[in-house]
């Protein structure tokens, strides 16, 4: 199956990440006074499973995409189940993500189910680079307040403008107690705000795990592209083999796997990388990834956005950003189509320059050595003052413990510890 897919699509590999569907309000909006405003919301939060969850047209969104990806990719394949070797998807955790992710699973493998990778949010690194980033404030600080006075009380840019899109988008922007012009005000807000959250070099710190896993990944790809065995289509007895039509297009086959989502168990080796590569992103990411793929900030990104890196059996990697659930895989949705206008032609080191090298890491380790504080940075006075009490009760119990010890018991300890029986 993987064959007949690489033949028909004439693709390596296709990696696509795509923000959650239209969701409900993440926490109570502020209202007008009045019963009427309050149980409207409350209706639409319970019809559609509380806060922060898809609603019916994030629903739709989603399946809408997974029609997308099907028409493309597997459109000519007949009777396509369900093969690990095939997709692989990792969401972030919250419900409006692995949601999404089954939503457009359900329409690209109508007949099967496929599983839905994810971690804990305490464990997750991929989708939290800018969360977990320690040293991105005091590196590069967002030069504007991260608040606003609205009403004489401060308020925070990114929540008050959610709050504000996902009224109007649902036609509760009357229900607010903001009028017209300070729902605006909001906006424009929220729109400075983040532009000086995702500059180039904030995103490079905060988007530094996913770029680098995706980077990682087309490496990885094209590297076995070169090494592999190529059979072009004119050598007859090699086509008749394969079943080939005599197109002039260049057949690849190579068994060496990647370590391949290193951020997850993997139970099993796989036959093949998977050729599709699915990531359901949340806001962050999504803001982060796109600024250091495009010369510019591009806002924030409608419900239902994706970008997708393709790379073809040649090695050339066509990037598309659809910027909501519409218009895919289109002249249009590309935004970057070569390394130069001379070469037609966007190359794995050509992603590799246009984000950056500062932004790329080898493993997640070596981003989290570049994210990490120092020690002077992670313990103030108090803290120090604190850990050298705690150090001297310590010493104080094992004296007094040491001293009721036999010779011989701490012989045997002392033993222990060198040939490493206790570590």
């Amino acid at each position: 199956m993987i064959f007949f897919f690489l033949i028909m699509t004439h693709m390596v590999i296709s990696i696509a990440v795509f923000l959650y569907g239209d969701r409900t309000f993440l926490q109570e909006p502020h209202l007008k006074k009045g019963a009427h405003h309050k149980k409207r919301i409350e209706e639409f939060i319970k019809n559609n499973g509380g806060y922060g969850q898809l609603t019916a047209d994030g629903r739709k969104q989603m399946e809408d995409f997974g029609t997308a990806l099907k028409e493309k990719y597997l459109g000519s394949m007949p009777n396509v189940a369900y093969d690990k070797n095939l997709i692989h998807v990792r969401t972030a955790s919250h419900d409006r993500a692995l949601l999404s992710a089954e939503y457009v699973l359900s329409k690209l493998f109508e007949d099967d189910r496929v599983p839905v990778h994810s971690v804990p949010y305490a464990d997750e690194t991929l989708f939290r680079g800018e969360d977990l980033c320690q040293k991105l404030n005091k590196t590069f600080p967002i030069g504007i307040k991260e608040s606003f006075e609205m009403n004489g009380i401060a308020q925070h840019p990114f929540y008050m403008g959610d709050m504000i899109r996902v009224a109007e988008y649902h036609g509760f922007h009357n229900d607010l107690k903001y009028t017209l012009e300070e729902q605006k005000k909001i906006i424009r807000a929220q729109d400075e705000y983040l532009a000086a959250r995702y500059s180039k070099e904030r995103s490079g710190f905060g988007g530094g795990p996913m770029v680098s896993e995706i980077v990682r990944i087309l490496e990885a790809e094209f590297e076995k592209l070169n090494n592999s065995q190529m059979i072009l289509n004119n050598e007859k007895d090699k086509i008749n083999e394969n079943g080939d039509d005599g197109t002039d297009e260049i057949i690849w086959s190579n068994n060496q796997n990647i370590n391949f989502d290193g951020t997850l168990p993997r139970p099993s080796k796989r036959l093949h990388d998977p050729k599709l590569v699915l990531y359901g992103a949340n806001e962050e990411t999504m803001m982060a990834l796109m600024r250091l793929v495009h010369d510019q900030f591009l806002g924030f990104p409608k419900f239902g956005s994706s970008i997708v890196f393709e790379m073809n059996n040649y090695g050339c990697i066509t990037l598309w950003y659809h910027d909501g659930p519409e218009s895919f895989f289109t002249e249009e949705s590309k935004i970057v189509k070569s390394d130069s206008p001379a070469n037609n032609c966007l190359t794995a080191k050509g992603i590799r320059r246009l984000i950056g090298e500062e932004s790329i890491f080898p493993d997640e380790q070596m981003w989290m050595v570049h994210c990490g504080l120092d020690i002077a940075d992670q313990f103030d006075k108090v803290h120090v003052a604190a850990l050298i009490s705690v150090l001297a009760m310590c010493c104080f119990i094992f004296t007094r413990t040491g001293r009721s010890t036999t010779s011989h018991y701490r012989l045997h300890q002392h033993s222990r510890i060198m040939n490493e029986e206790g570590f």
